[in-house]
Parts: structure tokens; sequence; C-alpha cells
């Protein structure tokens, strides 16, 4: 019963983080050149509420749930190692949006139409590719090496290294 619970607290963290993550690059491109005074405080309030407050929170909370739910239900598959890259550039984006959030509200900065559009399309792709990849679950045989590799010695075969035909056996004390 801890799993259901575990997985329903992780999807509804991803979820904000990810619906965050791609508001960010929009409610950053807001700050226009040459803005001054309460206009520009009240989008930086917003802004920096919104990634502070709700979205590094749901980050936090998505990767800790995410973390638990490794060790509950021990996933350790190739899919879910591609998983994990996908999810450490998704954790790449959030820090580099945090860093934006920053500097984009010093006097005379802004966040240019091609930087949003870069932005949101770079999180659209990763979200994307966590879901497919979540759904799909491929078997990736294919890519793995052949059993005969994975013996012990079996690399030495496949290269045709000598290999003595007694057993190898660990000393005893």
């Amino acid at each position: 019963m801890m799993v259901v619970w575990l997985k329903i607290g992780h999807i509804i963290a991803l979820s904000i983080w990810c619906a965050g993550l791609l508001a960010m690059p929009f409610m950053l491109s807001r700050r226009e050149a040459g803005l001054v005074g309460e206009p520009l405080y009240e989008r930086q309030k917003v802004t920096r509420f919104v990634f502070i407050s709700l979205v590094s929170p749901a980050a936090f909370i998505a990767i800790g749930t995410g973390t638990a739910l490794i060790f509950a239900m021990e996933t350790f598959t190739a899919w879910f190692a591609i998983k994990l890259l996908f999810v450490g550039l998704l954790a790449k984006l959030h820090i580099r949006m945090g860093t934006a959030v920053v500097e984009v509200f010093k006097e005379g900065e802004h966040f240019p139409l091609w930087k949003m559009l870069t932005t949101a399309s770079v999180g659209v792709v990763l979200v994307v590719g966590i879901l497919v990849i979540v759904l799909w679950k491929p078997s990736l045989a294919a890519l793995s090496p052949p059993d005969h590799i994975m013996q012990p010695g079996g690399l030495a075969d496949l290269l045709g290294f000598y290999r003595s035909s007694s057993p190898t056996s660990m000393p005893t004390p």
C-alpha cells in the first residue's frame, strides 16, 4: 500500500514540476526590456513565487518519492536508466530556470523570444521523452551485450586470449 501512495505523490509532484518548468519560459518572457518600477517588481514577485514556492518543492518531492520508489519496487532495468538520464536533464533545466529567474530581472536584462522558444522546446522534449519511456518501457535487450561476453572470461574468449582450463578458485584462509 505504501508503494501506491509513493506513486500517487510522485505523479502529482512530477506533474506540478513539469508544468512549472514548461510555464517558466513564458513567465520570464513577460519581462520586457526597459520595464521599470512597480510593473517590473510585480512580474518578478510572481515569477519568483511560482519558482520558489511551487516548482522547486514539487521537484524535491518528485525526486524524493522517485528515489523511494526505486528501492521499494527494485526497478533496475535498462529503460529505467534512460529515464533517469532524462530526469537528470530535467533537473539541469530546473537549475537553468532558477538562474534565469535571478538574471532576467536585473537592470537592462530581458528574456528574448528565441530563448523562450528554445527553453520551452527543450522542456517539452524532456517531458514527452520521460512519458514515452515510462509508458512504453522498451526492452533494450538488442542493445545489451551477448550473454557469453557477460560470463567470467567471456571477453578473453571473444578476443582470442588464452585462458587456462583449470577452474579458478579463491584461496581459503
